[in-house]
């Protein structure tokens, strides 16, 4: 009773809270389509960078982290070769 009581209480909160999570994925799907071809000229211009500066190159967190996923599916694709440094990666975009 007292969990469902707590939703009920919440109810508002956890609705707005949730809203605001599906804004930022529609909006960090959107930037991935329209941030994609600059991620790759910045990897292939910044050669050999680590991974922690690499990060540095974007303003807000939503392109972060649209870069970050953009990032990662290059990884899979096998079209960045990450190479462990210190406590960070060097990145390379293979041709």
């Amino acid at each position: 009773k007292e969990e469902l009581r707590q939703l009920v209480v919440n109810m508002n909160s956890l609705q707005e809270e949730y809203e605001l999570k599906e804004w930022k994925e529609k909006e960090k799907q959107k930037k991935i389509i329209e941030i994609k071809p600059d991620v790759i000229v910045l990897l292939k211009e910044n050669d050999g960078i680590l991974q922690s500066d690499f990060w540095k190159l974007f303003d807000d967190e939503i392109c972060k982290t649209a870069a970050s996923d953009i990032v990662y599916s290059l990884i899979k694709e096998g079209k960045i070769e990450r190479i462990k440094s210190g406590r960070s990666y060097i990145l390379h975009y293979k041709e």
